[in-house]
């Protein structure tokens, strides 16, 4: 069984497609944070509310989509769980 899943490529770089990815969210969550704290502080000193309105606007759209990006690992996990079930189904004749 565990011969045919070594052999499996798209299998081993779905798992690593899904490892990026979710580094990625992180260290764009961690970057995204930052950015709008520094920004968010920056237009509070100047009293500028059309900025930090904006601002406001901006990181709730940013970690919304940062959700989505969440959602899609979510989703390339699941999918690679299930192919490992079904090449699992197949070969438990072998077993």
């Amino acid at each position: 069984m565990f011969e045919k899943l070594k052999n499996d490529k798209k299998g081993v770089s779905a798992v690593i497609g899904v490892i990026v990815l979710l580094a990625g969210i992180m260290i764009g969550g961690i970057v995204f944070s930052q950015l709008a704290y520094q920004a968010k502080n920056l237009a509070q000193q100047n009293n500028d509310t059309a900025a930090l309105d904006f601002i406001d606007q901006a990181v709730n759209t940013g970690w919304s989509s940062l959700n989505m990006f969440t959602i899609a690992a979510i989703v390339m996990a699941a999918g690679f769980i299930l192919a490992l079930l079904v090449a699992w189904g197949r070969s438990g004749s072998e077993m």
